[in-house]
């Protein structure tokens, strides 16, 4: 999952989506970046994951996470409330 989202911080546009599967629990998904913005100077990205866990795999669970790089070099999850809602 980590790395389907890794692979939407290039220069991919709103609505890319990856999928992604887990070969030791079988659980299957996918991430969309549903938009770029800036925070405290830091470039961000909104990011929906959808999971699909293998014992419920018909009951899919989706969460929206605001993803921002430091200046570091390391990704951390922020509140962002403009970037919140209004996908």
């Amino acid at each position: 999952m980590n790395a389907a989202a890794m692979r939407l911080y290039s220069d991919r546009p709103a609505g890319s989506v990856e999928d992604w599967r887990n070969p030791k629990t079988h659980n299957t998904g996918s991430v969309k970046l549903l938009r770029r913005f800036k925070a405290d100077g830091m470039p961000c990205w909104r990011l929906e994951y959808t999971i699909r866990f293998q014992r419920a795999a018909n009951r899919p669970r989706q969460y929206r996470v605001n993803w921002c790089k430091t200046a570091a070099g390391e990704f951390k999850m922020v509140e962002h409330p403009s970037h919140m809602t209004g996908e």
